[in-house]
C-alpha cells in the first residue's frame, strides 16, 4: 500500500478528508475495506476534467487574441509565426517542460515521503494556473 511508508507527517482533518474523498470512495468488494489507491485515482481523473476543458477555451481564446493583434498591426505575423501557430508553441514550451521536470518529480514523489505534500503543490499549482488562464483578455495576454 503506497501510504503505508508515509510518515504522516501532514494529517489531514478526519471531517474534510471524510467530506472530500466521500464521492470518491470505492469499497473492495471482498473486505469490504476502502481502497485509497482507488479513491487517490478517482479523485484525480474528477480534478483532470475541468484543468482539460479550460484548456480548450483558453486555447481557442489565444488563438482569436493572436489573429486580432495580428489584423491590428496590419501584418500576418505575431511574435514572428503564424497566428494559428501560437498554440502549438506553447503546447509545445508546455510539453518540454514537463518531460524535463516529470523524471525528478516522480523521483521525488516515488522514493521519498512527500507524497501528499507534492499533491498539495501539485493542486495548488493547477489552481493558479487556472486562475491565470480565465483572467486572459484582450489586454492580458502575451502584449
Amino acid at each position: 500500500m503506497a501510504s503505508a511508508s508515509s510518515t504522516r507527517r501532514i494529517v489531514t482533518p478526519e471531517w474534510l478528508s471524510c467530506w472530500l474523498e466521500f464521492p470518491f470512495r470505492i469499497k473492495n468488494n471482498q473486505t469490504g475495506e476502502y481502497v485509497e489507491e482507488a479513491t487517490a485515482h478517482a479523485m484525480d481523473y474528477s480534478a483532470r476534467v475541468p484543468i482539460n476543458q479550460c484548456g480548450g477555451f483558453v486555447g481557442s481564446a489565444m488563438i482569436r487574441l493572436a489573429a486580432a493583434k495580428a489584423m491590428k498591426a496590419g501584418t500576418p505575423t505575431i511574435y514572428g509565426m503564424k497566428p494559428s501557430s501560437v498554440l502549438t508553441v506553447a503546447s509545445l514550451i508546455v510539453n518540454i517542460s514537463a518531460g524535463v521536470t516529470m523524471p525528478f518529480v516522480g523521483a521525488l514523489v516515488d522514493h521519498t515521503d512527500h507524497r501528499k505534500i507534492m499533491g498539495t503543490v501539485s493542486a495548488f499549482i493547477m489552481t493558479v494556473a487556472v486562475a491565470v488562464q480565465i483572467a486572459i483578455s484582450e489586454d492580458t495576454w502575451l502584449a
